[in-house]
């Protein structure tokens, strides 16, 4: 076991992207957009969201009710099947007892995300309200924005036409939202089906538009990399953005300056003097100036990020389907994480009175009985449940324990819990054994123990989830279901296993099961036969109901299940073969929970774009050392920089190209092998798996992954080439990269992403942002088909 992944951390991380980058400019933002619909709107208001976006707005306002009450908001209510008078009743006494009486507020605010089914829902309450003579005015707000489609339905639901002229409208652009100190997220549920399946593309602005909004706030980056057809598409869009906003703030200078002549150009040009014309241009040219300034003044004078790195999730759709073995991954895969929080059985994180007594008795061993007992009492009061109740637990940063092991291996977890509750334990030890301490030292203990009864709190909640975790990850069905994947990452067939697994499933539970190891072997093995493959849709058909046969169409449609003929067999099942080892994407080795490779994730098996990244910035932020490998994936190569002057994207890739020869490349992969390269690890004329050796002895010779977090260096002008540069306190003086999956982005990629941002030979730390946080159920759930 590696020393680095069990010696529990004194304090908690505090040098982060978000400490960086100030992430919490975003929640802002988002915030301030909401407090100006707020305000724009005169009265008392009852807000109504719908379910996704519920959680999303708590990982905004993080004041909780006090800002809604700040704001005249008397209600929050999420969107569902009922009445208005349902969600606005209060219960009141009277002589005859008690009774609800409803209390409608003067504005109804709906915001909610633009899909169809809730244009249903919002139409029922409204026609509802029309019939029963409410006055209330209604608005919908649209998140990020509002479609046609959504208005065309919703008035052809309404009652009459004067009642949809009543409803305003208007957009709630909602970008990216921070779900921890390294992560943002859209958590737009169906842009994955929408790109792949549907062919809609809409959702692609949206995208855009964050990139826009993350550029006006930490500045244009300079540096911009992308594979992938829907990253192409978010790159033109992107670009276009800038363009048409320069282009808009000329339209309205040059209204300005037409405005300004006819005020201040005397009309007959024989009466006019010299000077009269000479200060009119005058006047013209700095207002000119005032409002380019203006327009530069929206992004940040100075790039804090060096590097955009933009993947389609179709570039790797292997890895979301892998079972992670990381602890944040595992409770993803088992339970699933919904909006950065988790809930689970009340019996499960232990009862309240377990976890008072525990508390207590740390206390009496400190001399401390009365201090702690009363912060512990507090803090079990807040998340005391009934036995059965599902109780919600936040996993990021702010949980100090969480924070150290959220990306162990599950094997290596038990050890390091174990060793922390003593570390723990031993802080009280030490000062119940200090018979002299001054009464100085008795006051600053007191004052920690409440921190110190919430640290072990948690570490004791940690516990208990590792240990539920432990029971499946032990259990058969568990052990059988990583072994068939394995297996086949490695090149087996496991189509008869499949058949067995349907078979057997009376219970008919294992629909995701048999779908996600089906699709894991169609896509390392080029396809599945034509007969095989309708054997297999027929028996998921008769197991789970006809619907699932156009789930499995769906799944055809976005590349995770394809047929193969006899004559294509060995070209395309030899793709993933090369793949597999030009990248090195299984690593054959006797300890794979050692993290000490970005394979442990896995216990073997390295994410394809996380290979992709490494790769990147180990060879001066230039594919053209893998440019046969890239070939072999979905998609166009794009590498050009960002200049501060607004250009489509065909412009900037012919700047590119022109400028430095071997950027702005648009085919399916990088054409000019002559890209600078990191001169640590030798020229970009190396094979991916020499340079991979090379990064792989580098990082050894450094004495591994530190697990240690780098401290902000400041950011130059050059592409990132050569080896990472040290501080004088030894710290690497890293770059910042933004690197966004359009698709989704799964935890078991997260945990290796990282692993190499905190790689000391890694010259980059990465900010991860996503369409949506998935694993292999959540993406293939979002393909199924509802009756």
């Amino acid at each position: 076991m590696a020393t680095a992944s069990t010696t529990p951390a004194a304090e908690p991380v505090k040098d982060t992207i978000d400490d960086m980058l100030l992430l919490s400019a975003l929640r802002e933002e988002g915030k301030a957009e909401l407090k100006d619909i707020l305000d724009s709107i005169r009265g008392r208001k009852c807000l109504v969201t719908d379910a996704q976006l519920g959680g999303l707005l708590s990982q905004i306002i993080v004041e909780g009710s006090k800002f809604l009450h700040d704001n005249d908001v008397d209600y929050l209510r999420e969107l569902k099947d009922e009445g208005l008078k349902d969600f606005t009743a209060q219960q009141q006494h009277g002589e005859d007892g008690q009774r609800a009486v409803a209390d409608i507020p003067e504005n109804i605010i709906y915001i909610v995300r633009p899909h169809l089914p809730l244009m249903n829902l919002i139409a029922n309450q409204i026609n509802e309200a029309a019939k029963s003579g409410i006055t209330s005015t209604f608005h919908v707000y649209f998140v990020p924005q509002q479609f046609t489609v959504c208005l065309h339905l919703l008035e052809e639901l309404m009652v009459s036409r004067t009642v949809f002229d009543q409803i305003q409208f208007g957009e709630y652009k909602l970008g990216l939202i921070p779900f921890d100190t390294d992560i943002l997220s859209l958590e737009m549920d169906g842009c994955f089906k929408q790109c792949s399946v549907d062919g809609d593309l809409s959702s692609l602005t949206v995208v855009a538009q964050a990139l826009l909004k993350i550029q006006m706030l930490f500045g244009v980056i300079p540096n911009v990399r992308s594979k992938g057809h829907c990253a192409k598409k978010v790159l033109q869009k992107l670009m276009s953005l800038r363009v048409e906003e320069v282009e808009q703030e000329q339209k309205l200078l040059q209204e300005q300056q037409s405005s300004l002549n006819s005020t201040q150009v005397p009309h007959s040009l024989n009466s006019s003097s010299a000077g009269d014309v000479e200060r009119v241009e005058v006047e013209t040219a700095a207002h000119q100036t005032k409002q380019k300034k203006k327009v530069a003044d929206k992004y940040s004078s100075r790039s804090e990020i060096d590097l955009l790195v933009i993947l389609d999730r179709e570039v790797d759709l292997i890895s979301p389907l892998v079972t992670p073995l990381t602890y944040e991954g595992l409770i993803d895969d088992t339970v699933g994480i919904e909006k950065g929080r988790v809930r689970l059985d009340a019996a499960v994180l232990g009862s309240a009175e377990q976890q008072d007594a525990m508390s207590v008795k740390m206390a009496a061993q400190s001399g401390a009985e009365a201090a702690a007992a009363a912060a512990a009492a507090a803090s079990a009061s807040a998340s005391r449940a009934a036995a059965g109740d599902k109780v919600p637990v936040m996993l990021n940063n702010n949980d100090a324990i969480f924070a150290e092991i959220r990306d162990l291996s599950i094997e290596t977890l038990g050890a390091y819990l174990q060793e922390k509750a003593i570390h723990i334990r031993e802080r009280y030890t030490t000062f119940r054994d200090n018979k002299d301490a001054s009464i100085t030292e008795i006051h600053d203990f007191v004052k920690k123990i409440p921190k110190l009864t919430l640290e072990y709190k948690s570490l004791n909640q940690h516990i208990n989830i590792a240990e539920m975790l432990k029971q499946r990850t032990d259990s058969r069905a568990f052990l059988s279901q990583w072994q068939d994947e394995h297996a086949i990452l490695e090149g087996e067939s496991h189509l008869d296993e499949i058949e067995e697994i349907l078979c057997a499933d009376v219970a008919r539970t294992e629909l995701l099961r048999v779908l996600r190891l089906l699709c894991l072997q169609s896509l390392t093995a080029g396809g599945i036969r034509t007969a095989k493959y309708d054997n297999i849709r027929k028996l998921v058909s008769q197991t789970y109901g006809y619907q699932h046969l156009f789930t499995l169409t769906n799944l055809e449609k976005a590349g995770l299940i394809r047929r193969k003929d006899a004559l294509i067999v060995v070209e395309i099942s030899s793709q993933w073969t090369q793949l597999r080892k030009q990248l090195r994407l299984i690593e054959e080795r006797e300890d794979n929970v050692n993290q000490d490779s970005i394979s442990y994730v896995s216990a073997g098996y390295a994410p394809l774009l996380v290979r992709l990244v490494q790769l990147l910035g180990h060879n001066g932020i230039s594919w053209s050392c893998i440019a046969d490998t890239l070939r072999q994936l979905p998609g166009p190569v794009l590498e050009f920089t960002q200049s501060s002057t607004p250009e489509h994207l065909s412009e900037a890739l012919e700047r590119s190209a022109h400028e430095n020869g071997h950027f702005g490349s648009s085919s399916s992969a990088p054409t000019n092998t002559s890209a600078p390269s990191s001169s640590a690890f030798g020229s970009s004329a190396l094979s991916p798996n020499n340079l991979l050796s090379g990064i792989m002895s580098g990082a050894s010779a450094m004495g591994g992954n530190s697990n240690k977090h780098f401290s902000h260096g400041h950011h130059s002008e050059d592409l990132g080439n050569g080896p990472v540069k040290f501080s004088e306190n030894g710290t690497a003086d890293k770059k910042t990269m933004l690197l966004f999956v359009v698709g989704g982005l799964s935890f078991i990629e997260i945990a290796a992403f990282r692993f190499l941002s905190k790689d000391p030979s890694f010259p980059y730390r990465i900010m991860l942002a996503t369409t949506k946080l998935v694993n292999g159920s959540t993406l293939i759930s979002s393909l199924k088909h509802s009756v």
